[in-house]
């Protein structure tokens, strides 16, 4: 069975206590109360990281090719938001850009970015991290880890950069 985390539960038993006509069957209901919380070891802080230090691949692929473009130094791993769980795979402090690469999807028997509890997972810390006004940009499967895809991002990121040095902090 999957597991959920308290994030999710608990989101999930406030929609349903606002909603109650959602038309969701009680017992459904209870059993996704019974539903182990998932436990998630902190990740390692690092910036730059190291190629010992990738979660996967497909992430490691991407910070190459971000170097090879002329690219700046990221936080890797980082909880953008104080004080709250979530990590980022990569991300820009001063523009508040974070930068994620679900390699995961693509392990030989499914990865968790393409189940149940964990696509809702992420879709949670996406709206909170757009609630805290940090941009995100989302490379979904291993063909957007090239040149053709992360350079546009770059540009973009880039232009960001200079508003900020010309116009002060950029807005959303």
């Amino acid at each position: 069975m999957a597991r959920l985390s308290k994030e999710a539960k608990r989101e999930l038993e406030f929609l349903l206590s606002r909603n109650p006509d959602l038309g969701v069957d009680r017992d459904l209901l209870d059993e996704l109360k019974q539903v182990p919380t998932k436990t998630k070891p902190t990740p390692p802080v690092n910036s730059p990281p190291t190629p010992g230090q990738f979660v996967n691949d497909v992430e490691q692929r991407f910070y190459v090719i971000w170097q090879n473009l002329g690219g700046w130094e990221l936080q890797y791993q980082v909880r953008p938001v104080p004080n709250e769980r979530y990590t980022v795979d990569f991300y820009d402090p001063v523009i508040r850009v974070a930068l994620e690469v679900d390699g995961g999807i693509w392990i030989e028997g499914g990865g968790g970015h393409n189940r149940g509890a964990h696509y809702v997972d992420d879709r949670i810390r996406d709206n909170l991290l757009m609630c805290h006004g940090i941009r995100l940009f989302r490379f979904a499967v291993p063909k957007m880890v090239s040149p053709f895809y992360i350079q546009p991002v770059m540009v973009a990121m880039r232009n960001w950069h200079r508003e900020l040095l010309t116009q002060g902090p950029v807005n959303c």
